[in-house]
């Protein structure tokens, strides 16, 4: 299984983590930056078959992105509501339609799996990570995409930001941490 967006071992490493992340038959998941839904959609799909019904929720600004470019697409709200809907699990989906910044006091202030997918800036990757990983569970879960050579300013953000907080296991470092 693959997407334009991640590749099959990408995605295969991102449904290893969203499963263990689970408590028990519960999670609460934040994703920053849904796009188009396809990330979203596999992820419902996965713990639809492992029968878990989680709190999914997605923050993107769609088409509210006045600063789309080549690294940082605009997100469709159609496709991502198709997607969505086609995984089955729509009822477990609440989707915020803002910027991650201004997500901040919308969200819970736990959860067990934060995915990092958002804009690609230095500025604005570095604000999520320091924004949503604190909320994370002992145990939780954190995948950021795009930790490459292309998006510089993630790969500076992801760097800084887990060199100063030790606590965090990397699992992986390849085109995701």
């Amino acid at each position: 299984h693959s997407s334009p967006m991640m590749d099959a071992f990408e995605l295969t490493r991102l449904g290893e983590l969203v499963l263990s992340s689970c408590r028990g038959n519960n999670l609460i998941a934040l994703e920053i930056g849904a796009f188009i839904g396809q990330t979203t959609g596999f992820c419902l799909e996965i713990l639809k078959h492992s029968g878990i019904q989680p709190h999914w929720i997605c923050v993107d600004p769609f088409e509210f992105l006045e600063t789309a470019d080549g690294l940082n697409p605009q997100g469709v709200s159609g496709q991502f509501i198709e997607n969505v809907k086609r995984s089955g699990m729509a009822q477990f989906v609440s989707t915020i339609m803002t910027t991650s910044e201004r997500a901040v006091t919308l969200t819970p202030p736990v959860l067990d799996l934060v995915i990092v997918d958002g804009f690609h800036s230095y500025e604005i990757c570095r604000s999520d990570l320091y924004n949503y990983a604190p909320r994370l569970r002992t145990g939780g879960g954190l995948f950021i995409d795009d930790y490459a050579p292309a998006y510089p300013g993630v790969v500076q953000a992801v760097d800084e930001f887990l060199d100063a907080h030790p606590n965090f296991a990397v699992i992986e470092k390849r085109w995701f941490v």
